[in-house]
């Protein structure tokens, strides 16, 4: 039996070994949501380097940073991304006014995998990549890892055999697991959370909602 037919029968959950301890995504719907509130202490060692570089948008001298912890499989994060976070890239990132730092903190194993993806496809297409697959989620949201492989290979650049190599690589997968430990550590539980110059934020918001909460923040 050749690997793409021991991807399809055995499934992410397996393939990935279970790192995270989720048997099934479904059972994520309450998590995902998350209560919506505020935190105003700052965790420390928040903007710290981890074990993954950060991938930064925007200027390095802008008076508002915003952290987006988020997972590829979250219909929450991927409304963010879809609706929200287009019109604040416009508004605040390209403005200078906002430096934005994505984040990866994978719920389950298919997450896992798609953030395995791009973080392999290098720093320049990290956001691109980041963008299709929150747009298309739809597409390769499935308990079988075919759909994101075929996903993978039409819009990513992947082949099969990159797609495999990326998903055997299993220094980058301990790292990405390393990463949702540490962001337990500044209280991050649920997607998307986000922290505007420290202050958590859990929850989906509209841009409307987030211009509120980085208006404080903004130098005059």
């Amino acid at each position: 039996m050749n690997r793409r037919k021991v991807l399809n029968r055995i499934g992410p959950l397996a393939v990935l070994a279970a790192p995270f301890g989720f048997a099934d995504r479904r059972a994520l719907s309450i998590s995902v949501i998350g209560p919506a509130h505020a935190e105003t202490a700052p965790p420390a060692g928040l903007m710290a380097a981890g074990p993954l570089p950060d991938r930064i948008l925007g200027s390095a001298t802008a008076s508002v940073t915003m952290i987006d912890y988020s997972s590829m499989t979250c219909p929450h994060c991927a409304e963010f991304a879809t609706t929200t976070f287009p019109v604040l890239k416009k508004e605040f990132v390209d403005t200078g006014k906002v430096r934005f730092i994505a984040r990866e903190y994978p719920l389950d194993d298919l997450a896992a995998a798609a953030a395995m993806l791009i973080r392999s496809v290098g720093p320049d297409r990290y956001y691109p990549a980041l963008e299709e697959l929150f747009a298309q989620q739809r597409e390769w949201w499935s308990p079988r890892i075919q759909p994101l492989m075929t996903f993978a290979i039409a819009h990513l650049g992947f082949t099969e055999a990159s797609f495999n190599a990326c998903l055997a690589d299993r220094q980058l997968l301990d790292r990405l697991v390393q990463m949702r430990k540490r962001a337990m550590t500044f209280g991050v539980y649920s997607t998307p959370t986000f922290f505007i110059n420290g202050e958590a934020v859990v929850g989906y918001r509209t841009i409307q909602q987030m211009e509120s909460l980085i208006a404080p923040h903004l130098k005059a």
